[in-house]
């Protein structure tokens, strides 16, 4: 008996990169309908997520590019966890915790601090 638990949706759009500029994906956070991207090159990309529900049973997303971010560090971002309550996002980046703010990915500098 097969039993198929879950369908395979895009929920972004493929995103054409000129040839100069290439990346990649290193980790991914979703908190209720936003959507935070980590990439190799240090950039913290948001997205908002709308889900849409047709008559026939299907689901689409609808993605919408709220912001994006880019943190001087040059390395991969290789941890994000949102903090929805405080309305951050918690940053791995060669061994620094970043705290951005949830909505405009502005650092906060008061929580700033260095993992050894």
């Amino acid at each position: 008996m097969t039993v198929k638990a879950f369908d395979l949706v895009p929920a972004i759009e493929r995103v054409s990169w000129t040839d100069k500029v290439k990346t990649v994906v290193e980790c991914l956070e979703s908190c209720g309908k936003n959507l935070y991207i980590g990439t190799r090159e240090c950039f913290v990309i948001h997205y908002i997520l709308e889900e849409k529900q047709y008559l026939e049973g299907t689901i689409l997303f609808d993605s919408t590019k709220q912001n994006q971010k880019y943190l001087d560090i040059k390395k991969p971002i290789t941890l994000m966890k949102a903090l929805s309550a405080l309305n951050r996002i918690l940053l791995l980046c060669d061994g620094n915790l970043i705290v951005l703010n949830m909505f405009d990915l502005e650092v906060c500098l008061k929580f700033l601090l260095s993992v050894f």
